[in-house]
C-alpha cells in the first residue's frame, strides 16, 4: 500500500513537470491571430481527417526530461502540548520547536535517448482485419522516489516492440533487463516472464471508418469531435490559450502557463501528502521571488484538411519556497526548521511528436511464430458486426 502511494504521489508530482526547456516555440512563429473558439472548433475536422485516412505515423523528434522535486509537509508530534496543527497554523507557539517534524517526499528523474515511432495502416477500411500497425520504443532513464516509507530506485535501459496484424495485438517484451525494470517500478504486468506474446480477437466490421471507430473509444481524445466539450475548453482557458491561422488550411494552437496558473495546482497535489504527513499550507505569488519561475507550453498544430501536424511541450521551472515565507518567522518554528524547503522544483522538458497522414509504412516481423499467441473469449460480448470492440483488451 505504501508503495502504490509512493507511486501515485509520485506521478502527480511529476505531472506539474513532465508535461512540457528548449529555445524553439511550441508552434512556428507568423500566422494571423484567430478567436480560440475558430481554431478549437477545426480541431475536430482535423481529427476526423487523422483517423479516416489511410493511416498515420507518429514519432518523437525530441524527448528530454529532467526533474528534481521535492516536497516537505510539517506535522506536530503526537507527544507536544499543542492539541492540534491548526493551533499551530494559527500562531501558537508553545512547543512548535521541539513537535514539528518534516514528512518528505522526493523525486529525481531524468529520461533521455527516447525513440518512438509508430505507425498504423488501414484506418480507411470497415474492419478489423484491414487493420496492420507497429510501435518501436526505446529510451534511458534514472529514477527515484522516496517517501511515505518506502522508495523506488530504477537506473535501466527500455526497449520493446508492438505490433497488430490479422487482428491479433503482439508485444515483443522480450528483453530481460526492460522486463525487470518495470516491475522495479510498480507496474503489473499480465506476462511472468520476458518474452514474446499475442492476443487475437474476432474480426469486427463497422459501418464507417475503423480508424474513426477506435479514436471514439479512446479515453479523451474521442471528446474532440465533441462541438460542446469543445466549446466548454475554450471558456475554461481563457487567459492560457491562443490561437493562430497560417496562409494555408493550418491552425497553430497554443497553451501558455505562468507562476499564477499552476501554484492552484500545487496546492492542489499537497493534498496527497496529507496521508504521508499532515499536508502543508498553500503558496501564492507574494511568497516568491525573482529567482522563481514556471513556463510551461504546449502547443498543437494541425491541418483541417491533412489532419494533425505536431504537438509540442516545453518547461523550464525552478521554484524554491520556504517555511519562513509560508508560516512566517514569527510561527515558533526554529531558525533550522525556517529554512526548510517545502516546496522545490528544478526541471525541464523539451517534448516534440510529430504526425504523417495518407500513406505510411508499417514495419512488421516476417512472421510471428516465436510469439506465444492466446485468443479472446468467444462468449465475451463481441458481436461480429456492427459490434463495439475494446481496443484496449488486445493488450490487457
Amino acid at each position: 500500500m505504501k508503495k502504490k502511494l509512493l507511486i501515485v504521489t509520485a506521478t502527480a508530482m511529476l505531472g506539474l513537470v513532465a508535461c512540457g526547456a528548449g529555445n524553439q516555440d511550441v508552434i512556428p512563429s507568423g500566422g494571423e491571430k484567430v478567436e480560440n473558439d475558430v481554431a478549437v472548433k477545426k480541431l475536430g475536422a482535423a481529427v476526423t481527417k487523422t483517423t479516416t485516412g489511410k493511416g498515420l505515423s507518429v514519432e518523437a523528434k525530441s524527448f528530454a526530461l529532467r526533474a528534481k522535486v521535492e516536497m516537505n509537509a510539517p506535522s506536530l508530534d503526537i507527544n507536544t502540548d499543542i492539541p492540534n496543527f491548526s493551533d499551530f497554523l494559527a500562531g501558537s507557539t508553545a512547543t512548535a520547536q521541539a513537535g514539528v517534524k518534516w514528512e518528505t517526499m522526493s523525486v529525481n528523474a531524468e529520461v533521455k535517448n527516447v525513440t518512438f515511432k509508430a505507425a498504423v495502416a488501414g484506418l480507411d477500411g470497415r474492419s478489423t482485419n484491414d487493420l496492420k500497425a507497429s510501435l518501436n520504443f526505446a529510451e534511458t532513464h534514472s529514477f527515484n522516489v522516496n517517501g511515505a516509507g518506502s522508495s523506488i530506485d530504477s537506473n535501466a535501459t527500455l526497449k520493446a516492440n508492438a505490433y497488430v496484424a490479422n487482428t491479433t495485438a503482439y508485444l515483443d517484451l522480450s528483453d530481460e533487463a526492460t522486463f525487470n525494470a518495470l516491475k522495479d517500478l510498480g507496474m503489473q504486468l499480465p506476462f511472468k516472464a520476458a518474452g514474446k506474446y499475442g492476443m487475437s480477437a474476432q474480426a469486427q466490421t463497422f459501418d464507417g471508418p475503423v480508424g474513426e471507430s477506435m479514436i471514439e473509444s479512446v479515453p479523451m481524445v474521442g471528446q474532440f469531435l465533441d462541438e460542446e466539450y469543445l466549446e466548454q475548453l475554450v471558456s475554461q482557458s481563457e487567459g492560457m490559450v491562443s490561437a493562430v491561422k497560417y496562409s494555408d488550411t493550418r491552425f497553430g494552437v497554443k497553451a501558455e502557463m505562468g507562476l499564477d496558473k499552476i501554484l492552484p495546482m500545487m496546492a492542489g497535489a499537497m493534498g496527497g501528502m496529507a496521508e504521508i504527513g499532515g499536508g502543508a499550507a498553500a503558496i501564492d505569488m507574494s511568497m516568491l521571488d525573482e529567482n522563481d519561475k514556471f513556463d510551461l507550453r504546449a502547443g498543437m498544430v494541425f491541418d483541417t484538411e491533412k489532419g494533425l501536424e505536431s504537438i509540442a511541450f516545453t518547461l523550464n521551472a525552478k521554484l524554491d519556497v520556504t517555511a519562513k515565507e509560508i508560516f512566517g518567522a514569527e510561527s515558533g518554528l526554529s531558525a533550522e526548521d525556517l529554512n526548510k524547503k517545502v516546496y522545490s522544483v528544478d526541471a525541464s522538458a523539451d517534448i516534440r511528436f510529430e504526425f504523417k497522414v495518407g500513406e505510411v509504412t508499417v514495419n512488421l516481423p516476417a512472421n510471428f511464430n516465436d510469439y506465444e499467441v492466446s485468443k479472446t473469449q468467444a462468449d465475451d460480448g463481441r458481436e461480429e458486426e456492427g459490434g463495439e470492440i475494446n481496443y484496449s483488451d488486445l493488450l490487457a
